[in-house]
């Protein structure tokens, strides 16, 4: 018990990947090793865990930028791998110092810190198993992230008519392969939600859609919505409606007709 809970060992933390408000990130934070006074003992109250060593590690990242711009960006970010314990009143002392002195002083020590850690890396003669390994997981996590790009892209790019909601859907194809396999691909899709009454009404073919919308569809700068009743119909810009609804219209139609006929017949005679 007293070796586990000893200042030695990080432990994974979720950690934001950047404090800059220029920008907003995907995802927001990732998961990395801390030290600190949850993760380890010391030996008295008068001292701390905290980081011995780390590791710089290269955090791939979705950014976008206040005019929506998107971009992948690779973040060095630092991954404790040793802790150990330091008198309380340096770490005091340091936190007393002003914010903005502070973390000028911070950020110019761990860029400093990155840049030799980097080179120390690069200068090191690693083996080429290690070497063909960490290529293999850099092509993995690019490839990754670029199926995560793809699926981005392609719901940013869906279109609905007005009053129908973007929603998410996997498709299911059989893949041409060795074995039986099922693949999923991402699509996006228009539909309603359940409490918008005016989408419903669009959805079940009561109402067309707008001629602007109509003209979004035809350049295919708009995806069709999903109707109730069948696929929907370009040319007049609506969902088919009930085929009972329209049997049963006509049923009625077809008896007020020949209830007419019988009334014309009885006065003629």
């Amino acid at each position: 018990m007293i070796v586990a809970t000893k200042c030695r060992k990080p432990m994974p933390r979720v950690i934001p990947v950047s404090n800059n408000t220029s920008k907003r990130y995907e995802p927001y934070a990732t998961i990395l090793h801390r030290c600190g006074e949850d993760t380890g003992c010391c030996g008295s109250t008068a001292s701390v865990c905290t980081v011995k060593r780390y590791e710089v590690v290269m955090v791939y990242v979705f950014s976008y930028d206040f005019n929506y711009r998107k971009e992948i960006e690779a973040l060095p970010m630092q991954n404790h791998t040793e802790c150990h314990c330091v008198n309380r009143g340096s770490l005091l002392m340091h936190d007393s110092m002003p914010r903005g002195k502070r973390s000028g002083q911070h950020h110019q020590a761990q860029q400093w810190q990155q840049r030799q850690l980097l080179q120390q890396q690069s200068q090191q003669q690693l083996p080429p198993s290690t070497i063909a390994h960490w290529r293999r997981s850099d092509i993995l996590a690019k490839l990754q992230l670029q199926k995560q790009q793809n699926l981005m892209e392609n719901m940013l790019s869906c279109h609905c008519p007005q009053h129908f909601n973007v929603f998410e859907e996997d498709v299911e194809r059989h893949a041409h392969l060795p074995r039986p396999h099922s693949v999923f691909t991402r699509k996006c899709r228009c539909d309603c939600l359940l409490n918008n009454v005016m989408c419903q009404r669009f959805k079940t073919g009561e109402e067309a859609i707008s001629l602007e919308d109509r003209k979004c569809i035809l350049e295919h700068n708009c995806k069709p919505p999903v109707c109730l009743y069948g696929d929907f119909n370009s040319k007049l810009g609506k969902c088919p409606g009930s085929t009972i609804a329209s049997s049963s219209s006509s049923s009625s139609s077809s008896s007020s007709s020949s209830s007419s006929l019988q009334r014309l017949e009885v006065a003629l005679n």
